[in-house]
């Protein structure tokens, strides 16, 4: 997939296999520019840190292209953006990844929200699934963390 840094000031690409040896938050969320969207990263983003020290990368996912990922980080929050993220976004605009986690919503042509935690293991299996709210789990692991 293709990935901008947090910053947007850098491009690249992103597989499973760049997070071997750790474990991945993978977290898919509908669009950039949304309303509810930039809570539940900006509560990660927060406290990243302590992703780190737990061994966590941490890697978003929408639909949105990359230019779009682009233009949100580097808008500040009071002109609709969401300004720097302490991880990368990344683009998967044919919703082909969104599919193969079972979060695409094809009418919309867009994920849903949903938190997947990735083995560090080279299997790569999926720890922990929820795609349900992703606010309402940050703000539960949050209390708890």
């Amino acid at each position: 997939m293709s990935v901008v840094n947090g910053s947007g000031s850098e491009r690249g690409q992103a597989t499973l296999d760049d997070y071997l040896d750790r474990w991945l938050l993978l977290m898919f969320y509908p669009r950039d520019f949304s309303l509810v969207c930039p809570t539940e990263l900006t509560a990660v983003s927060d406290r990243f840190a302590e992703f780190r020290e737990r061994h966590c990368d941490v890697l978003a996912v929408s639909t949105d292209t990359i230019d779009t990922h682009v233009r949100w980080l580097t808008t500040s929050p009071s002109e609709s953006g969401i300004g720097p993220l302490a991880f990368p976004l990344a683009s998967d605009p044919d919703g082909e990844v969104c599919k193969a986690y079972g979060v695409f919503v094809e009418r919309g042509h867009l994920a849903l929200r949903g938190l997947f935690i990735i083995d560090p293991l080279p299997s790569g299996d999926v720890a922990s699934k929820d795609t349900f709210s992703l606010f309402k789990l940050a703000r539960r692991a949050m209390g708890n963390m």
